[in-house]
């Protein structure tokens, strides 16, 4: 019995022993691998925020991608109207020179050649009795100098653009609009100028004085009183003494009044899209564009009041003018940037619905040519 008792306690032993050891031995591997579990999704954890920081990356560069995708499709057909009007302004500018004023003057006094001693006899004679100076000695702003304010504002422009586009403040399609605009503004009102002023035939103020001196230069009729005015061509060649003669009946509007307005006022609409109401204006830039706006529309009203000291204009002359070389290039800067100086856009949708058919041949008169298209 007693041996009995002492087999039944050991086997009990045994049995209770075994489960514990397991138990034992089998706590650090749970734990092992529950560590491991806990490590395996803290790396997944760290994988998913670096895919998302990826993403985030790649994002602005998706965006970027587009953007520069949609800065070269920035050209439209539109654009050939620009490129038409600057042609227009062009052709008119050779036209005009080519075409000679009329004798029946739409403003003022008029001239007949075959009658001088009628318009010197005439008390409108003295509306137009002002001294004539000689364009290549006494004028105080020869026209060379403003076709090199043109040439100089075109450098400007091109360099005030091209820096913009260089360091990404700007654009091809900002520098595109910049240039075609001024050459538009400046090629319409030269254009427009010259068709004008032989079409009126305005006679200057110092009028009397060029037909004085070049019909007492030639054979002057007898009833016509010479006294001063006799060996005193207005020029020594007689081609040249003509012309000059006929730019006396090119008054209106003042070329030099339209061309300056014209060219220092979009250059200031120009500065002040950058420096003075652009979105990257600052207090110091707008003091400084402001004093450089300033300082260009002084320069133009002073070129503009020139012509009235020098006698080659009337008061009206000079402010139709101004007039006319203030609107178009407010025209022409405006209908292509906005109040922050950015191009504004040209809509796609139009040319896309149109097929065009462009035929180019001979006028139906025989003289010229015929431009036909149909959409």
């Amino acid at each position: 019995m007693r041996l009995r008792r002492r087999i039944a306690a050991l086997m009990t032993m045994v049995v209770l022993w075994v489960p514990i050891s397991v138990s034992a031995q089998s706590a650090p591997a749970a734990a092992q691998a529950q560590k491991a579990e806990q490590a395996q999704k803290a790396e997944q954890a760290q994988e998913q925020a670096e895919h998302d920081q990826l993403r985030q990356v790649a994002a602005p560069t998706e965006e970027a991608r587009e953007t520069e995708q949609t800065d070269e499709d920035w050209w439209t057909p539109w654009y050939l109207v620009d490129y038409g009007l600057i042609a227009a302004g062009t052709t008119a500018l050779i036209v005009g020179e080519e075409i000679e004023p009329t004798y029946d003057a739409g403003i003022g006094p008029a001239y007949n050649p075959d009658d001088p001693a009628s318009f010197f006899a005439s008390p409108d004679a003295q509306l137009v009795g002002e001294r004539f100076i000689d364009e290549h000695q006494g004028e105080t702003v020869p026209a060379s100098w403003v076709m090199g304010a043109i040439g100089g504002a075109t450098l400007y422009l091109g360099a005030l653009e091209g820096k913009a586009w260089a360091d990404g403040s700007g654009s091809a399609q900002q520098f595109h609009d910049m240039m075609i605009g001024f050459l538009e503004t400046t090629a319409l009102t030269a254009g427009v100028t010259n068709l004008v002023k032989p079409s009126v035939g305005r006679l200057r103020p110092d009028f009397q004085d060029r037909a004085l001196r070049h019909v007492c230069s030639t054979d002057a009729p007898s009833n016509v009183d010479c006294d001063g005015y006799r060996n005193q061509p207005l020029s020594d060649d007689p081609d040249e003494a003509e012309a000059i003669l006929l730019d006396g009946r090119r008054s209106f509007f003042s070329g030099h009044s339209s061309n300056a307005f014209s060219v220092f006022t979009y250059t200031s609409l120009a500065i002040g899209g950058h420096y003075v109401w652009g979105d990257d204006a600052t207090p110091r830039s707008r003091a400084a564009g402001i004093f450089a706006q300033s300082l260009l529309m002084t320069t133009a009203s002073y070129v503009a009041g020139s012509r009235l000291i020098d006698g080659r204009h009337h008061v009206s002359d000079v402010l139709s003018g101004a007039a006319v070389g203030l609107a178009f290039a407010n025209f022409s800067y405006w209908r292509r940037f906005d109040l922050a100086g950015n191009p504004r856009g040209r809509d796609l949708q139009f040319w896309e619905q149109v097929d065009l058919d462009i035929e180019l041949g001979p006028a139906p008169n025989g003289a010229g040519v015929q431009l036909t298209v149909r959409h």
